[in-house]
């Protein structure tokens, strides 16, 4: 059984062992990238992006770990520019899911330094955080945080069984966040990975094993409904699942990652259903990325991609052709992509000695 949800903690533990090895950029790189993203200089140094949102003061806020010292922050985007970084409590190595609650207050999710489940709460000024009054030692990172259209939270996560596998688990809160229900799942998946509102109609992205199984729900996750068989894999994470306008019509994307045989057999594969929504048209290749860190689905429908490589990509088309936008000296092209107030922000691996892991597309 596939554990799902690590990609993260693998990287940032990673990192912490090379850390100390400055790396060299060329001209030619810095030219490449800079006709198309611009860097966030006055960004902290020293910490990997793993979540953006907006900010109590309307700017955006920025949820980072430093590989170095295993410390999380939140950083707050100020009026003047500058960043106002709190550290988070509990050995939270970061943040990557953020949920404004109707008083203004914050709930967010992500994971601690040991690689176990994280699930925060803040005031309305997010400069005051705490860890929920829940053991979360037995799970692993929180895959995605939503809030649901009857008020509810919604957590996806895994138990951990034995090494290397997981159960599926729902938590739930139905007030604010202050307590939460543990929900066993009693489907053929290793977890849900991605959780997509359209309305009442909850969607969601699994990983697991051998044939994915993707989801709906119309009772917030109560009962499930499986949507068309995909093609089998040896082990699958749904990226992104969602619908998405094509022609004027609603159709549904799937974003797939996974081994179609073995470990040298990654493939990335885009899916959208027919005009029934009986079946699955698989899209082009994203370009030759074998893997996929983050997807976003821009209100224009403009796709984003954060790939393997270090490559950050666009496709105008709904998928139908790519661009390389920027190629970073890195393996990851981002882990956070956002857009805010019209502008598209993305957030990255921090490299040494000074290049910043937070970046905006230029418009």
């Amino acid at each position: 059984m596939m554990v799902c949800g690590m990609t993260h903690a693998t990287m940032f533990f990673r990192k912490s062992q090379t850390a100390n090895k400055p790396k060299v950029f060329t001209g030619m790189w810095n030219a490449e990238q800079n006709q198309h993203v611009t860097s966030m200089s006055d960004f902290p140094k020293g910490s990997h992006v793993f979540g953006i949102t907006t900010s109590p003061l309307g700017d955006i806020m920025v949820g980072a770990g430093n590989p170095q010292t295993g410390e999380g922050t939140v950083s707050i985007r100020q009026a003047n520019g500058s960043w106002n970084s709190i550290v988070l409590p509990d050995e939270t190595a970061w943040l990557s899911q953020f949920v404004r609650l109707d008083d203004g207050s914050y709930v967010a999710s992500g994971m601690t330094l040991i690689g176990r489940a994280a699930i925060l709460k803040s005031d309305v000024t997010a400069q005051n955080w705490k860890s929920i009054d829940m053991d979360l030692h037995s799970y692993c990172q929180i895959n995605s945080l939503i809030q649901l259209p009857n008020g509810e939270l919604l957590a996806s996560t895994g138990k951990m069984i034995t090494q290397g596998k997981t159960k599926p688990i729902l938590l739930r809160s139905k007030d604010q966040g202050v307590s939460w229900e543990i929900e066993e799942v009693k489907l053929p998946i290793t977890q849900f990975h991605t959780f997509h509102m359209d309305g009442d109609r909850l969607y969601a992205g699994t990983c697991g094993d051998h044939s994915p199984v993707l989801y709906t729900s119309d009772d917030f996750g109560v009962t499930w409904n499986t949507l068309p068989q995909l093609p089998s894999y040896k082990t699958y994470k749904t990226i992104a699942l969602q619908p998405i306008m094509v022609g004027g019509e609603k159709r549904i994307l799937a974003v797939m990652w996974g081994y179609k045989i073995d470990i040298a057999d990654r493939v990335v594969r885009l899916y959208v259903t027919d005009s029934e929504g009986k079946a699955w048209n698989e899209l082009p290749p994203v370009l030759d990325s074998h893997f996929l860190f983050s997807f976003y689905v821009a209100p224009d429908s403009t796709f984003y991609a954060g790939s393997e490589k270090g490559m950050f990509l666009r496709s105008k088309d709904s998928g139908a052709s790519w661009e390389k936008l920027a190629r970073f000296p890195t393996n990851i092209g981002a882990y956070a992509i956002h857009q805010h107030n019209g502008q598209i922000w993305l957030g990255k691996d921090f490299v040494e000695p000074d290049f910043t892991s937070l970046w905006t597309v230029n418009s």
